[in-house]
């Protein structure tokens, strides 16, 4: 005989003889038991304490069971209250509206002791089981609400904190350009005013990417789409990488599609952030070979003017050492760097979390195809409203 763990079975029956059994055979499982004669002594029960389960005899005279089950599950202290409905009746009608009324199962009489330990194991257990998950919900509410009032913390904290670094530091940017031009500098003296000036730079860079990475886990980061010239858009991105490929002595490789609309809408700074978060990477971790970005048209849905939907595939390739298996999940978490690399330290770790939670909120992904030895391809697609200049300019 199976052995439970001290929980209550309330017995609600009018036959004196059927309790008694019930009672007895249950108890000697270990369940704790409290009997009713009738409908109106078992709901004053119910006020006192909370039952795991309720056996309820549907034939009762005064309150039968299907209005005792009814008031029972009524009632929001006992409305999870699993209750099996005992019965002798085999008309189906009655078992059909047992289960309409909100019964879990039902017994038939006279009790066969295996079946009834069966439902009633099964019943607890699956009691047990839900008490636990919503103790767990609870929990997780509790948390998820304590974890929001820290993330509203931290950015206003962060916020705060950008204005007072943001402030002295544009004054030094300032003060290091007007030296950068000076005539009364020396050599040396020039590279250490660029030396001031590039970690300068990288200083700016990190405190926007942590204000960026705080906003988007505050869920306060809004994209701004507008209208945006695509290729006077890509041609300012190409100019700005050309120079850092020519320095490297790379081979900087862009393709783009003829047939790409000659406008879009869409967020430009942070499309534009995301395009320089690849390139920068992709140039960064190259030694030698090339780096190709490539922009293609893979859908246009409709024919009319102004506008049509465009799907754009962006794709930043480059002949660098490649990323291994293990590595090509984690480079996407906030502050996680491929240690080994040269030059790995120069980033803050931000860059790709940043743009993969952006791209997020336009509703697409980063795809990452690479090998060691064999480079790596970053690659998104965007759907985007895009049309012609005669459209644009009407």
């Amino acid at each position: 005989m199976h052995r439970f763990n001290q929980q209550t079975v309330l017995i609600v029956d009018d036959q004196p003889n059927n309790l008694q059994v019930l009672s007895d055979t249950l108890s000697a499982a270990n369940l704790q038991v409290a009997v009713a004669l009738d409908g109106e002594s078992a709901l004053e029960q119910t006020q006192h304490f909370q039952p795991d389960l309720i056996l309820l005899d549907i034939m009762m005279p005064g309150m039968d069971g299907f209005e005792t089950c009814q008031r029972i599950l009524d009632n929001p202290k006992t409305h999870d209250v699993p209750i099996l409905f005992m019965t002798a009746l085999s008309d189906i009608d009655y078992k059909s509206r047992s289960f309409s009324m909100g019964a879990v199962d039902y017994i038939t009489k006279p009790f066969q002791q295996q079946e009834v330990f069966a439902r009633i194991q099964v019943h607890l257990r699956l009691r047990a089981m839900a008490q636990l998950l919503s103790a767990r919900n609870r929990q997780l509410k509790v948390e998820a609400a304590r974890a929001a009032r820290a993330n509203l913390v931290k950015s206003k904290f962060l916020a705060n904190m950008s204005h007072e670094l943001r402030t002295p530091l544009n004054g030094v940017m300032g003060y290091t350009q007007g030296l950068q031009i000076s005539e009364n500098l020396s050599d040396r003296e020039l590279g250490w005013v660029n030396s001031i000036y590039e970690c300068g730079s990288h200083l700016l860079r990190l405190i926007d990417d942590i204000l960026d990475i705080s906003k988007i886990e505050a869920d306060k980061l809004e994209l701004e789409p507008k209208r945006v010239s695509l290729s006077p858009f890509l041609t300012q991105l190409v100019q700005m990488f050309s120079l850092r490929a020519e320095e490297a002595k790379l081979d900087f490789l862009v393709e783009l599609d003829p047939h790409l609309p000659d406008w879009i809408s869409v967020d430009e700074k942070r499309l534009r952030q995301i395009l320089i978060n690849l390139l920068g990477n992709a140039f960064k971790f190259t030694r030698q070979g090339s780096v190709t970005l490539r922009v293609q048209q893979l859908s246009q849905a409709g024919d009319r003017p102004p506008a049509t939907s465009h799907r754009l595939r962006f794709e930043i390739e480059d002949t660098g050492p490649g990323i291994s298996q293990s590595h090509q999940t984690i480079i996407f978490e906030a502050f996680e760097q491929i240690p080994g690399l040269q030059n790995y330290s120069q980033g803050t770790g931000l860059g790709l979390s940043i743009s993969k939670q952006i791209l997020a909120l336009m509703n697409s992904s980063i795809e990452l195809r690479s090998d060691l030895g064999q480079g790596s391809q970053f690659a998104f697609e965007l759907n985007l409203e895009a049309g012609r200049n005669q459209a644009f300019l009407s």
